[in-house]
């Protein structure tokens, strides 16, 4: 027998009822014949013993609640994430059998499983519980919890209801050491108008002198100034015109071809970023009819950079991106395309007149 109430389910199961009606019947007869005092208070406790248990279970939905943290917040492709879980219940009640039921999503790519974890409920007490989880594909991992479902600690009573909860974790593509064969060729990604900050060039003017801070590189010190005020002093320089790779992503293929694709583009970044040359990711945002974006300006910003890419909104249908971004960006005459090609991702490098 189920009753609902404000999105709690609660299931009468019938079969221990009748076990236990059996039992009790059993009881009573057998006092009938031998008038024991230990049988009339087994039969008192058999009265109480399920109002109590039920109660108690009723009682303890208000008291439950439950949150869930990834213990790593970056994780590459292939790793094993864990996720924490704690379930607390500030009140005197208890179950030995409780089962937690959610999902666990790959946001990025779009797909969903069914998740299903037991572990019980102690009496004024946090259960804490490490779920191991391998990730194979890149993406925003994200496990959720939507429902809980306990029983009374006679099991006469099972009781479903609504409790959320959710952690969530980038994961990033396998790094890729080296892309030599492809990156000279890339360099043509870069256009005439872009070309002032690549090695050697240093088009950009002083502004201002400010004192030195930690992550300021050495060649923007001014030496004479510096030992004229005992203190280090930098020179502030305005950037006239920025040199960047860009790198159009097709992400719309298989989970295998995505995951060849961000690897590729990880590799190609990590390259350039060697070289002190910024890197600017894009991709097919369709909710916005317009290309989501990242700059990756330094080596230590790539792996938030790539972050960045995993928690925006990626175009899961085919596109013709270089006719679109004909079409959106007409600015942008030169850039590198990763995409599918023959069964493998590549990448070639499109300029527009």
């Amino acid at each position: 027998m189920k009753t609902r109430k404000d999105g709690i389910t609660v299931h009468l199961r019938l079969a221990y009822w009748v076990c236990y009606v059996f039992m009790f019947v059993i009881c009573c007869l057998l006092y009938q014949f031998l008038k024991s005092h230990i049988l009339i208070t087994t039969i008192l406790l058999m009265i109480l013993m399920p109002m109590v248990s039920m109660g108690a279970a009723w009682w303890m939905r208000r008291y439950l609640s439950l949150s869930i943290r990834p213990m790593w917040h970056q994780l590459r492709e292939g790793q094993e994430g864990i996720w924490r879980i704690r379930l607390h219940n500030d009140s005197y009640g208890l179950s030995l059998a409780c089962t937690l039921f959610g999902t666990v999503d790959n946001v990025f790519l779009g797909t969903t499983g069914a998740l299903q974890v037991e572990m019980p409920i102690s009496m004024k007490y946090t259960e804490t519980m490490d779920l191991p989880l391998g990730v194979q594909y890149p993406g925003l991992v994200r496990v959720q919890i939507t429902h809980i479902e306990y029983k009374d600690p006679m099991g006469l009573l099972r009781i479903r209801m609504p409790l959320t909860a959710a952690g969530e974790c980038v994961v990033l593509p396998q790094s890729q050491q080296e892309v030599p064969d492809h990156r000279e060729g890339y360099q043509a990604g870069i256009t005439e108008a872009e070309e002032t900050l690549t090695k050697g060039n240093d088009f950009s003017e002083v502004t201002e002198m400010r004192e030195y801070r930690p992550g300021d590189r050495l060649k923007d010190i001014h030496w004479k100034l510096s030992a004229k005020k005992q203190d280090l002093m930098v020179k502030e320089r305005a950037s006239v015109a920025q040199s960047q790779v860009i790198l159009l992503l097709d992400l719309s293929g298989e989970q295998d071809m995505v995951s060849q694709v961000l690897e590729l583009a990880y590799g190609i970044t990590k390259g350039f970023l060697r070289e002190y040359v910024p890197v600017r990711l894009l991709w097919w945002d369709e909710q916005k009819y317009d290309f989501g974006e990242v700059l990756i300006a330094e080596a230590g910003a790539q792996d938030d950079g790539f972050g960045q890419l995993m928690h925006g909104h990626v175009c899961r249908t085919e596109q013709n991106l270089p006719s679109l971004i004909q079409r959106v960006r007409p600015a942008l005459h030169s850039y590198v395309y990763l995409h599918p090609m023959q069964g493998m991702a590549d990448g070639e490098v499109i300029s527009h007149a």
